[in-house]
């Protein structure tokens, strides 16, 4: 993924600094789903995906902050696999995979 983040600009000498952001590039995801008897699906493979996010810096030194963000993440495409046991395995599903996210963090300029 290529994130891109922006600083909002304060009026005033704030001591949060908010930030938005997006990205976008592959994801890889790996799924696996047994369900009653012998059915299963899976998928596992490299897919288009993108970002959008926000959140707030608090700074501890000119080289530190501590970060609070979230995250949405969308898989396009996802494609999966279907079967039962002792059959071929088919494309059987082709979704969008999505996800939601609260990171909190440490970060330093090195």
């Amino acid at each position: 993924m290529v994130n891109l983040l922006w600083d909002i600009p304060m009026p005033f000498d704030a001591p949060l600094q908010p930030f938005v952001g997006m990205g976008a590039g592959a994801a890889y995801n790996e799924t696996n789903v047994f369900g009653v008897g012998n059915t299963y699906m899976k998928g596992n493979r490299w897919d288009l995906a993108y970002s959008f996010m926000g959140g707030l810096a608090l700074p501890l030194n000119d080289s530190s902050r501590l970060t609070a963000m979230y995250r949405w993440m969308q898989v396009r495409a996802a494609g999966h696999k279907c079967a039962v046991t002792g059959t071929v395995v088919a494309p059987c599903v082709n979704n969008n995979v999505n996800s939601l996210a609260v990171d909190v963090g440490l970060e330093m300029d090195l």
